[in-house]
């Protein structure tokens, strides 16, 4: 039977630092995976809550730097923009310049979204909010649905109360998708909502229909050699 290196010689990648291929690898090493593993270990140099994990470290935050939209003013967009939830940077007291600002007026509901570029399958999804002020309602009574383009967006979590540093929301389930959907709850007594980072932790989803027929999968491991 045919061994899986036969597939790398024919451009078939499995693991790799490409993100081209099936699982890319984050390695504390440059190009050191390409067997499906991390002799050096995982690259730490990101915040915590960033870390990878995983055979080939290929688990952990999808959503750094990828591209976003919300719901908000002019003035709000150029300013604080949807981006700001995603550069990585985790919010310090009195710092609020990283972070996303979505409007809530006249009862709109405040919303932002991010397209991670590929299917992914998400575990949980850490929000952090504003803490530089007392404005406690700006991160509360919102939804986190995830969804593909064509199919009705899945519930991740709701959460009621006001978040006064950051919250974990975990899905019931590990959910498949491309895009994360935060939505603040439409009231004109709510204040703008704000979001100073947000890790969505997950890995890229294989539909194992794709592995070549003589290979095992599953949409965690991806297509494996067969035995």
């Amino acid at each position: 039977m045919e061994k899986l290196s036969s597939f790398y010689k024919k451009g078939y990648c499995l693991y790799g630092d490409d993100p081209n291929c099936a699982f890319q690898c984050h390695c504390s090493v440059a190009n050191e995976c390409s067997g499906g593993t991390c002799p050096s270990g995982c690259d730490t140099s990101l915040p915590s809550g960033y870390n990878w994990r995983g055979s080939s470290c290929q688990i952990g935050n999808v959503g750094l730097n990828k591209p976003t939209n919300m719901t908000a003013a002019e003035y709000y967009q150029k300013t604080y923009p949807a981006t700001g939830a995603l550069d990585g940077i985790i919010p310090e007291k009195n710092i609020t310049t990283s972070c996303a600002h979505l409007s809530n007026d006249n009862g709109v509901s405040a919303e932002w979204w991010t397209d991670l570029g590929d299917v992914y399958k998400i575990y949980n999804i850490t929000l952090y909010a504003r803490t530089d002020s007392n404005d406690d309602d700006r991160l509360q009574q919102f939804n986190l649905t995830v969804y593909n383009t064509s199919e009705k967006e899945v519930l991740c979590g709701y959460h009621h109360n006001p978040v006064f540093t950051h919250i974990t929301i975990t899905c019931p389930r590990p959910l498949i998708g491309r895009y994360v959907h935060f939505k603040k709850k439409a009231s004109v007594t709510l204040e703008a909502a704000v979001l100073c980072e947000v890790i969505i932790i997950g890995h890229k989803y294989i539909d194992c229909t794709r592995c070549p027929d003589s290979v095992s999968c599953n949409d965690v491991t991806g297509c494996e050699a067969c035995q």
